[in-house]
């Protein structure tokens, strides 16, 4: 809300609602993945803190065997951020992250797995696919809390908006009443998007409510941002 206010962040709006009609654009163009060829598979996550008036985030990655579950790689990085949040274009605030994790990757991924959403989406234009589409990889956006906005409707435990159904909710733990969401970022369809992710799900040595694939980033990112702040000192953002 307070970054609507601004009125020095109108242009900005303006730029980046161009930015993101392109890479709509872009996705008329995609070649969906096969199945078959996904070998390696990667999970991101990002957390923010404030120290000094300069906001930091970190992001991790975890990079996993897709028919084995084992996991190949696991790291973080650390950035300043120079943009604030902003519901509806969180890619330009996380992208410069996500952009360093994919650069600092040891191991190539077949496809990553983004803690956020796809074309779950007002403009089809989330982060997973925005992402997706600046870096031509698949991408699948998995996000723990449902980001509603008007004219999405749901039915049973589909979303669907301007007729297309853009997203999914999932129960990974049956016990749990918390849902995830699924959306397809960039070359997966939503249908693959779900079996990717229910078959990584069963590598999980506990029942969980959240993703196999991002929850351990989630776990590295907040350890980090904990030792910071005990460290330096800072809030959480």
């Amino acid at each position: 809300r307070d970054f609507f206010l601004n009125n020095n962040n109108e242009n900005k709006l303006k730029i980046w609602d161009k930015e993101q009609e392109k890479i709509v654009e872009e996705l008329k163009n995609q070649q969906y993945i096969d199945l078959n060829n996904i070998k390696i598979i990667a999970g991101i996550d990002c957390a923010y803190w404030e120290n000094n008036n300069i906001t930091y985030g970190v992001i991790a990655w975890q990079i996993f065997d897709y028919l084995t579950g084992e996991i190949l790689e696991e790291n973080t990085a650390m950035s300043e951020i120079k943009e604030d949040y902003c519901p509806g274009y969180l890619y330009f605030r996380e992208g410069p992250l996500m952009k360093l994790a994919l650069k600092n990757m040891n191991i190539v991924p077949d496809i990553i797995c983004c803690d956020g959403n796809g074309l779950l989406h007002p403009k089809f234009c989330g982060e997973a696919t925005h992402f997706g589409v600046k870096e031509n990889i698949p991408t699948i956006g998995i996000a723990k809390n449902l980001y509603k906005f008007e004219g999405l409707e749901e039915s049973a435990d589909k979303f669907i908006y301007k007729t297309q159904i853009i997203g999914q909710k999932v129960f990974f733990n049956p016990e749990s009443t918390k849902a995830n969401f699924i959306s397809s970022g960039y070359m997966v369809a939503l249908k693959d998007a779900i079996d990717i992710v229910y078959h990584m799900q069963k590598f999980s040595k506990v029942k969980s409510k959240n993703s196999y694939i991002t929850k351990g980033c989630d776990h590295l990112v907040r350890e980090y941002q904990r030792k910071f702040i005990e460290k330096y000192g800072g809030i959480k953002a």
